[in-house]
């Protein structure tokens, strides 16, 4: 039996905490592994892409953009973009 290959993506992740580079296949799975670098309360409620986006806007003055400019999901999308310098 074959192991199925995975392409594997760089997402950059700004917020308003810093940079983040992670290596995943798609862009939730790039949410789900900035949340883990987090800590437990991030961990809990980011479950990909929406998730991501509603965690963040529920922090007062926070913000986060993430995209790839490999992924073909890599465009970039913004969480709380009223909250950017």
């Amino acid at each position: 039996m074959t192991t199925p290959e995975y392409t594997v993506y760089e997402y950059e992740i700004r917020s308003d905490d810093g940079t983040t580079t992670v290596m995943a296949t798609d862009i939730d799975s790039a949410a789900r592994a900035w949340a883990d670098g987090e800590g437990s309360r991030a961990r809990s409620a980011v479950t990909g892409l929406p998730s991501l986006i509603e965690y963040i806007e529920s922090i007062d003055g926070a913000w986060l953009f993430i995209e790839s400019d490999t992924a073909p999901d890599g465009t970039r999308v913004y969480a709380a973009q009223h909250n950017m310098p």
